[in-house]
């Protein structure tokens, strides 16, 4: 088509234009560097009323096998619902082409962006990236299957925070944009609004509808003034936020990471200073500002200069004169940051504990002083200055050495500083700050105790290319040192790719040896290896009846004699390897699951006390119990496996004929533990490709027993070495009861109507 004349292009902005007209407009306008800069001219100078918004479509129940169960927001290109995948029984987020941007999209380019979406995030395997699990067509509407992050945006988060608390959650986010260029992909619309928090508080960058893989993509457009806040749309799909745009992208330029570090520290300077880094009453007026570093600084934040320092050149009207990388950046936020934690050492006691350090901190007159990693030069050391109210910079040094006489404070073990010696049982109630690439070792019979007396937190996040290290000092045998020790005040705390070696000690703990044990009820827990311990790899002790959240993300590895002893509300995401012994069963303290959990194939799963699955009051969604086919659930005396008792719950036990599912009793020689029950508000339960064995329910009823209103299926199921009959039920529509053999299978109707 011929050029649109300006009012088009006017109508196109403002968003006047019928459905057809406006995306052939837009295709035109994309291939067209002489509209582009007319879409430019006009946009600078066009102030735009927001448009009337659409009518809110209909929720579909189902999207192809995904169920919809609520609207979670809506953008322009799509609308994103918390959904339910009954295949791997977990809840997701699905995002939707609106049928909106579906109708107008008469060249394809939209339902593209989409896929283009998707792909980008499949690309980036990250904690700090969204997930993608699925991405297909819904009534020629393209959808993406993803991970579910259901706790809001960090802007929403941001509000009252103080200014450690955000650098530390925009670093994750930073990490996150990092792994994607890493993987060549440029983001092109960070903001926090694009940023989600999941309930296990990690951070998530999302929404990579703009990312190109390729480097130097002119962008198509900018808003006009007066409308910073407000998306851009071209065929459909936002181009991004003027409000964080890096000058090159305002001005249509080639983009790269280097943008996306711009519009990062746009964000972290809001949120820090409570206005954004450039003023002015429109675009024009903003690029002026960018373009002579007039940055504006909001109510006083007490951020460090060195952090402000770090945010001004990332906000550099060039990039050259930017970070050179994402990752340069965030290294820098985090030194500034721990330069503010102080660690204070007095000549004498403090209280009952003290500090050692690997060289002499404390000075002549015992003032105290930081004690944190060296400096960016690598050098420690600096001036000293008093002037009140300005940032002092004093002497500094590294923490080679805990023992059990430890300070009061928050303590950071700097990557730079290398190895720690622990020695005795060393009892931090403060936050411990463990950087990626430090290794601890632990003399006989040490331990580290977090959170055991007053608040604390153990903050261990490593890397897969530099995990933190936990191991013996001594000579490497079982049990040699007595473990990490969780007490009910750790709550927050988390470890990621950690490895802990050669720990529980037995002489400490005869009763309990274990290499990490559990008392909060909020940890999280990811790629932590157990290897070469005594006793339990993990304990997790709660006197409740069920924690307040799970522990999340786990993937314990454990060696020989490296068991687990969790509660049930902790078994989200907990995995085993193949390297475990055959001897180290999970075992399961008494309690509910009230989250989807997942058993998996090969592995022994131990019933310590009646454990149940059923929903949490207050929570919406029903939980689902998932045993794949080669677990093995093994109870103990008297204990069964109930589903739906007091609230609803779901277990789906499906092995195949190859891999059944095995419910025994530990010993496996007599009928001991109470069976499955199936109470009446179970919903949508199976039990297929499995064998029931050495089961005794204690009243001659059934190794599995099905309350009336139950909802179960029953069948494929081999029976063996029971002391009472196979299956009681009353007769019930909603029991499915097939291809059932063994001892004294079926009693229909065994309980009076």
């Amino acid at each position: 088509m011929a050029c649109p004349d300006a009012n088009v292009v006017q109508g196109l902005i403002l968003g006047r234009l019928a459905p057809s007209e406006r995306v052939a407009t837009q295709a035109h306008v994309e291939a067209c560097a002489t509209c582009q800069r007319l879409v430019h001219a006009l946009a600078s100078n066009t102030v735009l009323a927001p448009a009337a918004p659409a009518p809110r479509p209909e929720m579909p129940a189902r999207v192809e096998r995904y169920q919809l169960r609520d609207r979670l927001g809506e953008g322009g290109m799509g609308i994103v619902y918390r959904a339910y995948d009954p295949e791997l029984h977990r809840e997701i987020a699905l995002k939707l082409l609106s049928p909106t941007a579906a109708q107008g999209d008469t060249t394809g380019g939209t339902q593209a962006r989409l896929l283009r979406e998707a792909q980008a995030m499949a690309r980036v395997a990250h904690p700090n990236v969204i997930a993608v699990y699925d991405v297909g067509a819904f009534e020629s509407r393209v959808f993406i299957a993803m991970e579910l992050a259901a706790n809001g945006t960090l802007r929403r988060w941001q509000h009252g925070r103080s200014w450690r608390e955000l650098v530390a959650a925009y670093v994750a986010a930073g990490r996150g944009l990092a792994a994607a260029h890493a993987a060549g992909i440029v983001h092109r619309d960070f903001k926090p609004d694009n940023v989600l928090i999941g309930s296990d508080g990690r951070i998530r960058v999302t929404d990579f509808g703009l990312a190109r893989a390729d480097r130097g993509y002119p962008e198509t457009g900018v808003l006009p003034s007066g409308m910073l806040d407000v998306a851009l749309t071209v065929t459909g799909m936002v181009i991004g936020t003027p409000a964080y745009m890096a000058p090159e992208q305002l001005d249509g330029a080639a983009t790269d990471a280097r943008t996306d570090q711009f519009a990062f520290c746009v964000a972290l300077w809001e949120a820090i200073h409570g206005a954004r880094p450039f003023a002015g009453r429109g675009l024009h007026d903003v690029r002026a500002a960018i373009a002579a570093h007039a940055l504006t600084r909001g109510p006083g934040s007490g951020a460090p200069p060195r952090i402000v320092a770090a945010l001004e050149r990332g906000l550099a009207a060039e990039p050259a004169a930017r970070w050179p990388t994402m990752t340069a950046l965030l290294d820098e936020l985090e030194r500034a940051s721990r330069s503010r934690r102080r660690a204070y050492v007095a000549t004498g006691a403090v209280g009952a504990f003290a500090l050692v350090v690997g060289a002499a901190i404390a000075n002549s007159s015992g003032q105290p002083r930081d004690v944190t990693a060296p400096g960016p030069g690598g050098s420690a050391g600096g001036s000293t200055t008093a002037t009140p109210g300005v940032e002092r910079t004093v002497p500094t040094g590294c923490i080679t050495e805990l023992t059990s006489r430890v300070a009061a404070g928050d303590l950071v073990l700097a990557r730079a500083c290398g190895t720690v010696t622990v020695e005795g049982a060393v009892t931090i109630d403060a936050t411990l700050t463990i950087e990626p690439g430090v290794v601890l070792q632990f003399k006989d019979d040490a331990s580290l105790y977090i959170g055991w007396n007053r608040r604390g937190r153990l903050l261990a996040r490593g890397t897969p290319e530099a995990p933190i290290v936990l191991t013996a000092a001594g000579e490497q045998t079982p049990g040699a040192w007595d473990g990490v020790h969780l007490g009910s005040n750790a709550d927050g705390s988390a470890l990621a790719w950690v490895q802990i070696r050669y720990a529980g000690s037995v002489k400490q703990n005869p009763s309990n040896p274990a290499s990490l044990v559990i008392q909060a009820e909020r940890i999280t827990l990811d790629h932590v290896t157990l290897s070469d311990g005594a006793g339990f790899g993990v304990v997790a002790v709660n006197s409740q009846p069920s924690f307040a959240s799970p522990i999340s993300g786990c993937e314990f590895r454990a060696l020989a004699r490296g068991a687990m002893q969790l509660h049930p509300a902790q078994l989200v995401g907990v995995a085993r390897d193949n390297t475990m012994d055959a001897d180290a069963p999970i075992e399961i303290i008494h309690g509910e699951i009230r989250h989807d959990t997942r058993m998996h194939a090969g592995v022994r799963y131990r019933l310590m006390g009646n454990v149940g699955v059923a929903r949490a009051q207050n929570e919406p969604a029903t939980p689902t119990l998932t045993i794949e086919g080669g677990a093995t659930i093994e109870g103990t005396s008297g204990c069964a496996l109930y589903v739906g008792y007091g609230a609803t719950g779901t277990l789906k036990a499906i092995g195949t004929p190859d891999r059944p599912v095995r419910f025994t009793s530990v010993d496996r020689k007599k009928a001991t533990w109470a069976g499955v029950r199936f109470y009446d508000q179970t919903r949508d339960s199976t039990i297929a490709h499995a064998v029931v064995e050495f089961a005794n329910p204690g009243d001659g009823g059934g190794a599995i027993e099905i309350d009336r209103g139950a909802e179960v299926a029953i069948w494929n199921v081999a029976f063996a070495h029971l002391d009472g009959v196979g299956v009681s039920a009353r007769k019930d529509p909603h029991v499915t009861l097939a291809s059932l053999t063994g001892d004294d299978v079926v009693a229909v109707q065994r309980i009076a109507e």
